[in-house]
């Protein structure tokens, strides 16, 4: 017969778990109409997690949480956004199916590879079938080319994909949402896709240890180039550079998670909401402590706004 003192002991480790169970039901939920996806219930429960829990979550997810509470972001349904991405998956693989013998009539083009045509069509699917392409605004206002203010960071929708996804949504946005837009899609269709960041821009890679193709995803239509290109554009990545941040990577989970972060940082420091940016920098250095350019910045903001 179990000691009196040990019934106490077993209850109070029965209570900790009740507890820490439903503690992990409230932080992390799945989406309901598909079941797949880990969706924790806002951006401060995503902060609670681990690295490593963090690594579990889909990049549609991290996406569309990080842009939370930001100026075009008010009116998001995140289990809409998953919905729309799962029924474009499909679509796009029934037509890749049907189509497919236009690679088998054109292997030159596609040069004997069927990893390019699959990356080729799902970018061409997004763009016909879709109508997703790129704010042209910011291009002819001269945002996109103003490096000395951060105005392009303006409105969340031209930075997260629910500016592609979500009710009434626009359907454009810029480097920083269309090569992550292709790569929730084509994840969801079986692609090995990844999402790439170099000094000032974003992009797609396919990498299954045999095929590598850099897309680029910010113009209409379809292109891609070597990495040796992106050391170079939009501006050089020096060796040091190179050491301390993710440029070039097949970012994981936690790299997208982080750079979403920074996005979010911008855009509120456009916004002149300076606390909230830093703290957006703060648990991307909690996370990676290495990364020097966002320790800079944080540093910038806080000398400059909050002291």
């Amino acid at each position: 017969m179990i000691k009196r003192k040990y019934r106490f002991v077993l209850l109070g480790i029965v209570v900790l778990c009740m507890v820490a169970c439903c503690v992990a039901f409230v932080l992390c939920r799945r989406n309901s109409s598909s079941g797949k996806y880990i969706v924790p219930d806002n951006l401060d429960a995503l902060t609670s997690l681990t690295n490593e829990e963090i690594q579990k979550i889909d990049i549609a997810v991290l996406n569309l949480l990080c842009a939370e509470g930001l100026p075009g972001s008010e009116n998001i349904d995140i289990e809409y956004c998953l919905r729309t991405l799962d029924e474009w998956a499909k679509h796009i693989l029934e037509m890749e199916s049907k189509y497919k013998i236009a690679f088998y009539q054109n292997l030159e083009k596609y040069e004997n590879s069927y990893a390019l045509f699959q990356g080729v069509y799902l970018k061409l699917a997004l763009d016909l079938d879709y109508k997703c392409g790129y704010n042209m605004e910011l291009v002819r206002s001269g945002a996109m080319s103003d490096w000395t203010s951060l105005r392009m960071f303006a409105n969340s929708k031209d930075l997260f994909i629910h500016g592609f996804v979500d009710r009434d949504a626009p359907r454009t946005g810029t480097c920083g949402s269309l090569p992550v837009l292709m790569t929730a899609v084509g994840r969801r269709c079986g692609y090995p896709l990844f999402f790439v960041v170099n000094k000032g821009h974003a992009f797609c890679r396919w990498d299954d240890g045999v095929h590598r193709y850099n897309f680029e995803c910010s113009g209409k239509g379809i292109d891609y180039k070597p990495d040796s290109y992106y050391m170079g554009y939009p501006h050089p990545i020096p060796p040091d550079e190179l050491a301390v941040e993710l440029f070039m990577q097949n970012l994981t989970p936690l790299g997208e998670y982080v750079e979403f972060l920074d996005q979010r940082a911008a855009c509120l420091r456009w916004n002149k909401r300076y606390k909230e940016a830093c703290e957006a920098y703060e648990e991307i250095l909690k996370r990676m402590p290495h990364i020097r350019s966002v320790r800079l910045k944080l540093e910038v903001i806080t000398e400059k706004y909050l002291r």
